[in-house]
């Protein structure tokens, strides 16, 4: 291990996370590249996980775990992360994700190669609960029929390099489906400046549209990262099992995550560097809430719905509140 101040903090959120952990934590410890430190936080577990976080804290120096009183939900662990971190480099990784050992040397490296580059990703290979490799493309077109959402390839974005924030921008909004790279190494002045995570869903797809406000993202040709992407086989993203686990509190507020991603992209809009790209980039937000689908969201009721008019979701809560009274 390399002595001295550390270049990279590696925030590892864990919730229940006993399963798959130590892969996690393992492919960590293998990385070529040694100046990291790693916080694990974790959300008030039941499980052993402490107990193996804590073994690793023990063995290696570079580790550290800390426990939070409450579940806090997911989205304020993962910013707490970044606020305990106060290195140059930042990187969040999942309990359930694994990185090849060159994963962070080669993100590093590319990084230090671009000083106007804010994040560093490899390509992706993912990877289903029992560690195999996943057809994700098959998996998103099922769901989309499912749904009766129109279905888009898993990835068009092609200008995320580009030196123009506004084409940046638009990948994003417009041409993204999967948003592996909150989950890559990023410049820690770059993600000071965004919002962060939001406690609403998608609120990772406004942070990425932030950054690449802020400059080009830069990705090694390689299969490097392994994501475990439970996406369609656990819960639907925009169910309320996956607000809770973003916001353990969300019942007691509104809940309109179309709404609020819509929003997010405008509020980055308006921050774009010049008047030209604050134009584009709000054209582009427009674009994609009048796109057929997303305008069906707006104006049609149903579990997708901007405004949250699900009428058989306004029907079962209504029907629960009168047999709670009646009860």
């Amino acid at each position: 291990m390399t002595p001295g101040r550390p270049l990279l903090t590696i925030g590892v959120p864990v919730f229940n996370a006993e399963r798959h952990l130590r892969g996690a934590l393992d492919s960590i410890q293998s990385q070529t590249f040694e100046e990291f430190e790693v916080i694990i936080s974790d959300n008030a577990s039941t499980d052993r996980t402490e107990e193996i976080a804590r073994s690793y804290v023990h063995r290696d120096p570079r580790f550290r775990y800390r426990r939070n009183r409450a579940n806090l939900g997911a989205a304020r662990n993962y910013n707490l992360l970044f606020r305990e971190s106060s290195t140059p480099y930042f990187k969040w990784m999942p309990h359930d994700d694994i990185m090849a050992p060159t994963y962070l040397s080669q993100c590093v490296a590319a990084l230090d190669r671009d000083p106007t580059a804010v994040v560093a990703t490899s390509r992706v290979t993912l990877i289903d609960e029992d560690g195999t490799p996943a057809d994700f493309g098959r998996r998103f077109r099922e769901y989309a029929a499912r749904r009766g959402l129109r279905h888009v390839p898993v990835e068009r974005a092609t200008r995320l390099h580009s030196g123009n924030p506004a084409e940046r921008f638009a990948d994003v909004v417009l041409r993204k489906v999967w948003f592996h790279e909150v989950y890559g190494v990023i410049r820690s002045a770059a993600l000071g400046r965004s919002s962060l995570l939001g406690l609403y869903t998608g609120s990772c797809q406004v942070m990425l549209a932030e950054l690449a406000l802020l400059g080009p993202f830069t990705r090694i040709d390689q299969e490097l990262y392994s994501c475990r992407f439970p996406y369609f086989y656990v819960s639907d993203p925009r169910s309320d099992a996956v607000a809770g686990k973003n916001d353990p509190n969300w019942a007691r507020r509104r809940h309109f995550p179309q709404a609020q991603v819509a929003r997010g992209y405008l509020r980055a809009a308006a921050r774009a560097p010049t008047a030209e790209s604050r134009a584009r980039c709000i054209a582009t937000v427009l674009r994609k809430i009048l796109e057929p689908d997303n305008l069906a969201k707006l104006i049609i009721p149903g579990p997708n719905n901007y405004l949250g008019l699900d009428l058989a979701r306004i029907w079962r809560d209504r029907s629960r509140h009168e047999a709670s009274r009646a009860s």
